[in-house]
């Protein structure tokens, strides 16, 4: 899910240029963003990874049908919550 996170930024939101990342801000608390987004993306694929697991000591109702697949499913879902969290994120920042 972390990996789905730090593609759709660098893809969506940095247009895949590296120029875009502020090099100088990684000391700077006040000019980073907030991580709220990325947190709240990973959160919501917790709660897609545990119904979807087929583990010794637990399978989820998805599990059950198609076998363990939680990290894939939470991969997606990250993919698609984090750019609506982070476009929220953004417009409250007022950036």
């Amino acid at each position: 899910m972390f990996g789905a996170v730090v593609l759709v930024e660098h893809f969506v939101f940095r247009r895949n240029d590296f120029s875009a990342y502020d090099y100088g801000a990684w000391n700077t608390p006040s000019r980073l963003p907030t991580g709220l987004a990325a947190i709240g993306a990973c959160l919501v694929s917790v709660g897609v990874i545990v119904p979807a697991m087929e583990q010794v000591w637990w399978t989820g109702p998805i599990g059950k049908v198609t076998g363990d697949i939680g990290f894939e499913l939470a991969f997606f879902v990250a993919a698609l919550v984090y750019p609506v969290m982070r476009t929220v994120e953004l417009k409250m920042r007022g950036l």
